[in-house]
């Protein structure tokens, strides 16, 4: 009797769920509605703490006090941003038959999405800039100072609080309770969707920083490679390549990561059949995972590569290295 009654509460458990609760509330079954919890919230609960830890280690950390860390700071916070109010709005709009958490959150999470993703990306890019200066260091340019990094950061915020107001403006519930945009014509959602995606966003930061990268690495070679160094040059040529590996690896991931999803936003911008069919349900939720895990991945990567971020919080104030003699170590040797 046990043993019956054992093999059937599944099925039973199963029924209820098929013509009950997932009819009226959940987009899919059981199995996947959980697989996207699971992996949703991983995502949340490494991207929370990471990025947390990082900007407390830069904070509480004296010579971490100076432009390169700062970027780093401002990317950090984008991505806790993005953690805390879009990362469970987007779990919610992929698993539920409609929006449940009202007009005001379904304007500000897009926001603060299509605000975050240009922070991340212009922050990169004022990364890949400055990294470039450092290399021209003996042409008429100059290193970034302190005080210029908040001038870029301010330009950075403010150019993606405008270009992003639209998310605002022209984002509602419709009739069924989802949250979408309503634009006053097609041409003029075709025209913000061209300018912001498919310039501004994305390809025009990724070209940028390809080029900045590229002459790095070309001039770096043409510089060091066979030629002899000091002992003491060389532990700021392995600082200023630590550096530069670090940012390139940022770099790729960013484009890696994010361009599953920009490929879906031109499909459903230019695809009927896509942005009507079935398999929208699934493809959206994958991409949209995969453009988060950036917002957890990057601590990681500043661990992997910089011993100050394994070590901030063992020594929050160590004095054996300033700002001054950290700005020094990121510069390659002289020519």
């Amino acid at each position: 009797m046990n043993h019956t009654m054992e093999e059937e509460l599944p099925a039973l458990l199963d029924t209820l769920w098929n013509e009950t609760i997932q009819s009226e509330t959940f987009l899919h079954g059981r199995a996947v509605t959980s697989t996207w919890c699971i992996l949703f919230g991983a995502v949340f609960l490494l991207g929370f703490v990471g990025n947390l830890l990082v900007m407390m280690v830069i904070v509480r950390t004296r010579h971490m006090h100076n432009t390169p860390y700062f970027f780093i700071f401002n990317l950090a916070l984008a991505d806790f941003l993005v953690i805390v109010f879009c990362v469970p709005g987007n779990l919610l709009s992929n698993i539920l038959n409609r929006w449940v958490l009202g007009l005001f959150m379904c304007k500000a999470l897009n926001y603060i999405q299509q605000v975050c993703m240009n922070v991340s990306a212009y922050t990169l890019l004022a990364m890949s800039v400055e990294r470039y200066i450092v290399m021209r260091r003996d042409s008429s340019f100059q290193r970034i100072t302190n005080t210029s990094w908040k001038i870029i950061l301010v330009c950075i915020w403010v150019f993606s609080l405008a270009v992003s107001l639209p998310s605002v403006i022209y984002v509602i519930l419709d009739a069924s309770q989802m949250c979408m945009e309503d634009w006053p014509s097609g041409k003029t959602r075709m025209i913000y969707f061209i300018f912001t995606y498919l310039i501004m966003s994305y390809p025009f930061p990724m070209v940028m920083m390809t080029i900045c990268h590229f002459w790095i690495w070309l001039k770096f070679y043409w510089q060091v490679m066979g030629k002899r160094i000091d002992p003491n040059e060389r532990i700021r040529l392995n600082n200023w390549r630590e550096w530069e590996k670090m940012i390139l690896v940022m770099v790729a991931v960013f484009f890696l990561l994010w361009l599953p999803l920009f490929i879906v936003f031109i499909l459903l911008h230019f695809s009927y059949d896509f942005s009507h069919g079935e398999m929208l349900f699934y493809v959206l939720p994958v991409t949209q995972w995969l453009a988060n895990i950036t917002n957890c991945v990057y601590p990681i990567i500043y661990v992997f590569f910089k011993r100050n971020f394994r070590e901030g919080f063992n020594h929050p104030q160590d004095e054996h290295l300033t700002a001054e003699n950290e700005l020094r170590q990121m510069l390659p040797p002289p020519t």
